[in-house]
């Protein structure tokens, strides 16, 4: 097991180093996942920008399939240029609550995006029940993994690059907000414009000043229907000015 302080303090350096971000994989059903033989994959750490995810062969991979545990750790997002990065997958003992029966490995490699760095062999299948890792009764395997920047200047770097994509995703969402802005002040402005220049409806008009007319005074229009004509062409003519 690697001493507590070797996530601060590196021993043979004397370097203060950054503390490890860490998460946990739990595989539920295990059994079943080695009977499809593919990979699975945990859910993503984020750091700094970058996205870091266990991938994990159940029933191994390549030519020690059927015989080893196989697990990687990949860099699926992140920096364009390759960097150092150090990182460790440790396999918990369920039979116990004692952490120095974990099982750890440890190590440094250089990163691309979409690049896996791991070991083929992290422990043999035929032994994870005996041994008491796996966990019979739930079938489950329960995985850690710890990653970090091997100094603080690359810490930060990391951050200011992050810090950078941010930014520039908030420029542009900024753009497009006035875009659409733009886009519907336009929109409103033709519809406005498109109303206010369509001409009334003279059917309508002549419906509505027939309701006006009172029962009382039908008589009156019949005895002088151009009267009644001129009352209606002025309504409508009122209508048009507005």
């Amino acid at each position: 097991p690697v001493p507590p302080d070797f996530t601060r303090y590196r021993l043979c350096t004397g370097e203060l180093v950054p503390a490890y971000d860490s998460s946990t994989f739990v595989l539920a059903n295990f059994s079943t996942l080695r009977q499809r033989a593919d990979p699975v994959y945990s859910p993503p750490l984020q750091i700094s920008g970058l996205c870091w995810r266990l991938k994990v062969y159940p029933d191994g991979n390549g030519v020690v399939r059927g015989n080893y545990l196989s697990v990687f750790l990949e860099l699926s997002a992140g920096l364009p240029e390759t960097s150092k990065y150090e990182y460790r997958v440790e396999m918990v003992h369920q039979a116990s609550s004692d952490p120095t029966k974990n099982i750890i490995r440890e190590f440094a490699s250089d990163f691309e995006v979409g690049e896996c760095w791991g070991y083929n062999r992290f422990f043999r299948l035929d032994l994870l029940a005996s041994e008491g890792y796996l966990n019979m009764q739930s079938d489950t395997l329960v995985l850690r993994y710890q990653v970090r920047s091997p100094t603080f200047f690359q810490k930060c770097r990391d951050q200011y690059w992050y810090i950078s994509q941010l930014e520039a995703a908030q420029t542009s969402y900024i753009q497009q907000i006035n875009n659409l802005k733009e886009r519907l002040a336009i929109e409103l402005f033709r519809r406005q414009k498109s109303r206010s220049s369509s001409p009334p409806d003279r059917r309508l008009c002549a419906s509505a000043s027939d309701r006006d007319v009172r029962p009382g005074k039908g008589a009156v229009a019949e005895e002088s229907g151009q009267a009644g004509a001129g009352e209606v062409k002025e309504v409508a003519e009122e209508e048009e000015e507005e």
